[in-house]
């Protein structure tokens, strides 16, 4: 809640997530974990993968105004501009994720028969 960009900011920074690693705090945090599994056959003396699957687990945690009715339009606008760029930067951690099961799949799926 606030009626200012100065008290948005102040509470965000007493509120907002935080890290785990560096114990500092953020206005939003996205966290993802990858999980994989896959199959294989043997063949005589070899084993060779025949199928995987995977997914990305990703949890955003972002800042949710409650806007007093009395808010400024101008903070209302500014507000959504740094919402929008706030989720933007949140996805970018997002797709660290994502391409990291994709590059995890791609190699298991191409390892040859051992």
């Amino acid at each position: 809640s606030g009626t200012t960009a100065q008290q948005l900011r102040s509470q965000m920074s007493q509120r907002g997530p935080i890290d785990r690693i560096s114990g500092s705090r953020f206005d939003a945090n996205t966290s993802w974990s990858v999980h994989w599994s896959y199959h294989y056959s043997q063949h005589g003396k070899q084993c060779a993968i025949d199928s995987v699957q995977g997914n990305a687990n990703v949890l955003f945690i972002l800042p949710q105004w409650k806007q007093p009715a009395r808010a400024e339009q101008s903070l209302l606008l500014e507000w959504n501009d740094y919402f929008a760029a706030l989720k933007t930067h949140e996805n970018g951690h997002k797709a660290n994720g994502v391409t990291a099961i994709q590059k995890i799949l791609q190699t298991l799926a191409t390892l040859p028969a051992y």
